[in-house]
């Protein structure tokens, strides 16, 4: 039995035992001329469906290994599958996250005073606590750039899965200020304490405000 074979063999026996490797584990048993088959079949074999016959690079074949991985040890969540097929593509491209956030500060045009907000979303969209559906495209797309993936597969793998720890979506939070109280009041008054208007220094700052819109905002914010 050659070495692809083996590799092959071994892999989908760990598909079946729910104990699939990183990618490199079997990819280092396969000539380099037939690694982009070998992860084509393999993601054909998690994917249940026929390998394209058309070859695909090596650097795509290793990064398609890697989002394949991540969706089959992804247990779910608000995010879908993507934080983990996030990680792994990361790593796959030696790219920090903070690589990704100067990315998406450029791309999206979100200034400094945007970029603790930015690090926060960003930092709950790999954890898996963002809700999916609520992201912007504009996001994923920029992302997707960013790590030579697809749109289309980000879009599918952050579809909302289940949810993580059974607690309220954090976009909970958006409709009010981080100083204000949104529990209702007889009559309709102002808050305690806050008889007079919001100053203008008080305001949030409007780059944080649309970093929230797009990661919290919908598929078109």
């Amino acid at each position: 039995m050659s070495g692809f074979e083996q590799a092959f063999a071994r892999a989908l026996d760990d598909l079946a035992h729910d104990r699939l490797a990183d990618p490199d584990e079997y990819l280092t048993m396969v000539p380099a001329d037939r690694r982009d088959e070998f992860v084509d079949r393999l993601t054909a074999a998690m994917a249940g469906r026929v390998p394209s016959p058309a070859g695909v690079s090596p650097d795509e074949a290793h990064e398609r290994a890697l989002a394949a991985v991540a969706a089959t040890r992804a247990a779910g969540g608000p995010s879908g599958i993507l934080p983990e097929a996030l990680i792994a593509l990361r790593r796959a491209r030696g790219v920090e996250r903070d690589d990704v956030l100067d990315h998406l500060a450029a791309e999206l045009e979100i200034g400094p005073g945007g970029r603790p907000a930015l690090r926060r979303y960003y930092h709950q969209l790999e954890t898996g606590t963002l809700l999916g559906s609520r992201v912007s495209h504009r996001v994923l797309a920029s992302l997707a750039r960013r790590l030579g993936a697809r749109l289309e597969d980000f879009v599918a793998a952050i579809q909302p899965t289940g949810t993580a720890g059974g607690g309220a979506p954090p976009t909970a939070a958006l409709a009010r200020g981080a100083g204000d109280d949104a529990r209702p009041r007889p009559g309709g008054g102002a808050p305690a304490g806050r008889s007079e208007p919001r100053r203008a220094a008080d305001a949030p700052d409007p780059d944080a405000e649309r970093v929230a819109r797009l990661f919290c905002g919908g598929p078109d914010a």
